[in-house]
């Protein structure tokens, strides 16, 4: 009845040639039977891969009926519904072109060393793992953490699919959770029984897109992952198979995110700049320890802000005095009045040593050194043939073209404000 079935999915299968299609079903070879995964491509069976580790432990007696596979199974079987045999084993890999499609099931994914991860190294960038994973109480979030840090660990992605809730006549419950991670991140999962919604005894579902480009690009640039692969004796069968490429590019599903650093979810944005925060003080605190004082440029924006308040903290941890903090704003063309007075209270509020050292003049002359025309500016104009005038540049630069920018206007500024800093002495930027 279950091959009955199997018949009917790879029939299923001819008609949908955009799929490879993986169902678990128990095969008997010779006076043994197998916990397996069949692998469904463009109407036949194109391999099957038996379970490796058969739990027999707390709820699970899955070895009072099956064996585990270790390798030494007869390579290939024959089907009654089908002319060719079949490849078997634990040592298949599904590929097209340059992806690679390994399944491993349940129990094996829960190992030391699963063997998706000799599968990653040996090529296959994508992992199956089919499941009757039952609920028990906070057993979701460790499966989720699993799924994710073995997507991680082998830089893939990681398709996970779970029995669902009418597919137990004991007193276990399946709860039908289904994920879909890439390289430590969960990028979709299913609704499951317990998640505090009302219980759905139908098909879970989900579906994304997977980025294999960037995942063998990761593999590419973590060296220590090729020579895990040159450390491991395991050898594996390249199955092909065939998939019907889209013409016609559709919208993604996957939502990418724009600010992938900053996690979405409030409660992990704290515990993340939390994180930040102490990290950085505490590197700079043993700096401290060895200079005593330092210097920094306190602009009234968002960057200086954080390394100033970083530096108070770091002068608390060591119980120095906030004054061997030596604060000091540098206000330019473009410096609002705003800016500079938020600069000057917070440097008061946190009882830094105070200083304003205006740079304008300073980079007048050196515009006028280099022969330089900031904004199409003639600096003649602001010249009584002794000194250049501040106030008439101002007024000139309000009435110029600034739409084309001027990067030399900006590094002149941006440099004056280092060559201060830098003369006098330990500078945090």
């Amino acid at each position: 009845a279950i091959f009955k079935q199997i018949s009917q999915l790879t029939e299923y299968s001819s008609k949908h040639p955009l799929q490879l299609i993986f169902v678990g079903a128990p095969f008997r070879l010779n006076n043994e039977l197998f916990n397996c995964a069949v692998a469904i491509n463009r109407g036949k069976v194109v391999g099957i891969v038996p379970k490796q580790h058969i739990p027999n432990y707390n709820e699970f007696y899955e070895g009072r009926h099956f064996r585990a596979a270790d390798g030494n199974e007869s390579k290939q079987v024959s089907l009654f519904f089908q002319n060719e045999s079949v490849p078997f084993g634990i040592d298949l890999i599904f590929r097209i072109g340059d992806i690679g499609v390994m399944v491993e099931i349940c129990e094996d994914m829960w190992m030391p060393i699963p063997p998706s991860s000799y599968a990653a190294i040996a090529g296959a960038q994508i992992l199956v793992n089919l499941s009757a994973s039952n609920e028990t109480v906070a057993k979701c979030e460790y499966r989720r953490n699993l799924v994710a840090q073995q997507s991680g660990r082998c830089m893939s992605a990681y398709v996970y699919a779970s029995a669902g809730p009418t597919e137990s006549t004991s007193d276990l419950v399946f709860g039908g959770h289904c994920l879909i991670a890439e390289n430590s991140h969960i990028l979709v999962e299913s609704r499951r029984v317990g998640d505090g919604k009302p219980v759905e005894r139908g098909s879970y579902f989900i579906t994304t897109e997977v980025d294999v480009d960037r995942l063998q690009n990761e593999r590419r640039l973590t060296t220590s992952f090729g020579d895990a692969a040159r450390h491991s004796t395991k050898t594996y069968r390249q199955i092909g198979i065939m998939l019907l490429m889209e013409e016609i590019p559709k919208r993604l599903i996957r939502r990418l995110n724009g600010r992938p650093f900053v996690p979405q979810d409030e409660t992990t944005l704290s515990e993340r700049c939390a994180e930040i925060f102490g990290i950085q003080v505490a590197g700079l605190a043993k700096r401290l320890e060895r200079v005593g004082s330092l210097n920094i440029g306190v602009s009234g924006g968002l960057d200086s802000t954080l390394a100033l308040l970083v530096a108070t903290k770091a002068v608390n941890l060591l119980g120095l005095s906030p004054t061997n903090i030596k604060a000091v704003t540098m206000p330019g063309f473009g410096t609002t009045n705003k800016t500079k007075s938020n600069a000057l209270k917070l440097m008061e509020q946190l009882g830094v040593q105070s200083e304003t050292i205006d740079i304008r003049r300073a980079c007048l002359q050196t515009f006028k050194d280099i022969n330089h025309k900031p904004f199409g500016i003639d600096l003649t104009q602001c010249w009584d043939g002794h000194e250049l005038h501040v106030d008439r540049f101002e007024e000139l630069l309000k009435e110029a073209d600034h739409s084309q920018g001027d990067l030399v206007f900006e590094n002149v500024q941006a440099r004056q404000r280092t060559y201060i800093l830098m003369n006098r002495g330990f500078v945090l930027g």
